[in-house]
């Protein structure tokens, strides 16, 4: 690996962008035009955190694009720290935590680059749930390593499965995210429970059931009040309780008379904590 400071033009800079590779994340328009900014005015401070990286000489560009387009955009020279040498398996955990999410990392590593937002909060909600017992559990933060491990296991390969099929049956009462997990969770790789699952999240989206008794139409009624409701809104936890609880009626023939959350209880800061899920049947 090395180091060097550079004067980069905004002709050098259009140079390096053609080496940048099209599963790269997004442009930032806001964070281009705030660098610019600080450009025109002189005010780049070169530094490890905004070296612009290269893995081999000069061969991909890592990161830096938005750095690079700043400097087309300002139309004037700055110098910069510039690393090259990388190896491409470090690229995951570049920025990571200030500036990269795990949906970047997904796209950059070539998976899930259609709904790489989606299925990343899908595996953060997953793991949570498998190492703490709730997806909302905020003491929990999975790194890259663990995440990206969940997305190369067998079970991470069922929950994008089920996210794609959250999104085929797209409901404005759940949010995908939280649906592809239900539907991951409900299926539980058994031959007999997944189409059950997709069965359950169809139902919900269009509302087709003929038996007017049906836990799936209680379920729909209460969440289409809840979006049409003046007053406070249920919390995605409380609407995922709702899913899980009324999941359980699905599948075991009960025609519950209505949902009823449970009393919140409090934690060690006084504030109402998320409700636990009931436990899938």
């Amino acid at each position: 690996m090395k180091r060097q400071k550079i004067l980069v033009t905004p002709k050098l800079a259009a140079e390096w962008l053609k080496l940048n590779p099209a599963t790269n994340r997004n442009m930032k328009p806001t964070a281009i035009a705030r660098y610019a900014a600080d450009m025109r005015a002189g005010n780049w401070p070169i530094t490890g955190n905004n070296a612009i990286l290269f893995s081999g000489d000069f061969e991909i560009l890592a990161d830096g694009q938005n750095r690079l387009t700043a400097v087309i955009e300002a139309g004037c020279d700055v110098a910069m720290e510039i690393v090259t040498g990388l190896p491409s398996e470090v690229f995951p955990n570049i920025d990571q935590g200030v500036t990269r999410g795990f949906d970047d990392v997904l796209k950059i590593t070539g998976r899930d680059e259609t709904n790489c937002k989606i299925v990343a909060a899908a595996l953060k909600m997953y793991w949570r749930y498998k190492e703490t017992g709730t997806p909302y559990y905020p003491g929990e933060v999975p790194s890259v390593a663990q995440l990206l491990e969940l997305r190369s296991s067998a079970q991470g390969t069922r929950l994008v499965k089920s996210v794609n099929i959250a999104l085929q049956h797209r409901t404005p009462l759940v949010a995908p995210t939280a649906m592809g997990f239900a539907h991951c969770i409900f299926a539980k790789n058994n031959r007999s429970d997944e189409p059950k699952a997709t069965d359950f999240i169809e139902l919900l989206a269009s509302g087709a059931v003929g038996d007017s008794a049906h836990p799936v139409l209680l379920l729909r009624k209460r969440l289409i009040d809840n979006r049409t409701s003046l007053t406070a809104k249920l919390t995605t936890s409380s609407v995922l309780w709702l899913v899980f609880r009324t999941w359980n009626a699905f599948k075991t023939g009960e025609s519950p008379q209505k949902l009823q959350l449970p009393k919140p209880s409090l934690g060690a800061n006084g504030k109402p904590q998320s409700p636990v899920l009931p436990q899938v049947l």
